[in-house]
């Protein structure tokens, strides 16, 4: 507690932190690897709204209920090869 308080404010002390040498620079590799994947959801969720609304105004030009499209395709009939 000596050591704290003499590196620190003396009041509360400083927060001291150890870090083995593998882990130096770790926050920081995990804060851009969550930025990453923060975009690559960002964009799978534009990618998802876009087939959406192309699937929409196709069934549009077709003149075609989207429910009725879905089922036809959902329980579709398989072939072998």
């Amino acid at each position: 507690m000596n050591w704290v308080r003499q590196h620190g404010s003396g009041k509360y002390g400083k927060v001291i932190r150890v870090e083995k040498a593998d882990e130096v620079g770790e926050a920081g590799r995990l804060r851009k690897e969550l930025q990453r994947v923060k975009v690559a959801l960002a964009d799978a969720h534009v990618e998802l709204a876009l087939e959406k609304a192309y699937l929409k105004v196709a069934c549009e030009e077709l003149d075609q209920p989207l429910e009725d499209f879905k089922k036809k395709q959902a329980g579709g009939r398989r072939t072998r090869r």
